[in-house]
């Protein structure tokens, strides 16, 4: 019985997990909440964090390597919620129309965005739910800043400039005030 009881865990989890775009992949790292009214066990396995916030305000964050205490709890303090959050790498494709140099044509381009958690609380608060729709519009506004200075002949020239700017850190900070990197 306790191997249907696992199963049937696992097959809810999944259930509750479908934020993918249909393909498999993960439109973003919030993957769901569930409040709480007994004790807390990790179901997250190493795929998923779970952040874990408490009556009196307290919050830990459980990975498989152990758990971290992000906000300190009262020692009474019982788990009212949890949020589990996806760890690992993943990856966000969308295609976008960028204005090549006089605005009246346009580059149509694949944007790759490979992204992991690093900060499992901010993500929650940010109900960080879909990658593309929360960081899409800056990745598009800082894409737009270099290709507006290209012909549309020069695309490779565009794309290569693009790399550049990437290389030399001038994206770094992008997903940062979501929990991402």
């Amino acid at each position: 019985q306790n191997q249907g009881q696992n199963q049937n865990r696992n097959q809810r989890g999944n259930q509750n997990r479908g934020n993918g775009n249909g393909n498999g992949s993960l439109t973003g790292p919030f993957l769901r909440e569930r409040h709480l009214t007994g004790r807390f066990q990790h179901e997250g396995g190493a795929g998923a964090a779970s952040v874990i916030f408490y009556s009196d305000g307290g919050c830990d964050v459980v990975t498989a390597q152990g758990t971290q205490r992000v906000r300190q709890k009262r020692w009474l303090a019982r788990p009212v919620s949890v949020c589990e959050v996806a760890c690992g790498r993943h990856v966000t494709s969308f295609e976008v129309e960028l204005p090549a140099r006089g605005a009246a044509t346009f580059f149509r381009t694949k944007v790759t965005l490979r992204w992991q958690v690093t900060d499992y609380e901010r993500v929650v608060r940010n109900q960080l739910r879909d990658v593309e729709r929360d960081l899409g519009p800056e990745i598009v506004y800082r894409l737009r800043e270099v290709s507006g200075r290209y012909a549309v002949g020069d695309a490779h020239r565009a794309n290569e400039a693009i790399r550049a700017d990437i290389a030399a850190g001038r994206w770094s900070d992008l997903g940062s005030e979501v929990g991402l990197a």
